[in-house]
């Protein structure tokens, strides 16, 4: 009997919506906006899932964006100015 493989989504526990991200992202030193929420999964290459009529994200996946973005941003700062 083979043990079936579950498909690369993310779990269900996991899916929000964009809105409740912004909300959940709003309590945190780095909020946003759902601009850029949007901007990043299209550059991260974040799924978007539809459940029942709403379009839902892992939000595990977008807090790592915001991880990344935030560090990218810290480095900018720390450049030095030309």
């Amino acid at each position: 009997m083979a043990i079936p493989i579950p498909p690369p989504a993310s779990r269900l526990s996991d899916l929000v919506t964009l809105k409740d991200v912004v909300a959940l992202m709003s309590e945190t030193p780095h909020p946003v906006s759902m601009t850029t929420l949007r901007r990043w999964i299209k550059g991260y290459g974040i799924p978007v899932i539809r459940v029942e009529k709403a379009h839902k994200v892992s939000y595990s996946l977008l807090a790592e964006a915001q991880r990344d973005e935030a560090e990218r941003e810290a480095v900018a700062r720390r450049r030095p100015e030309p």
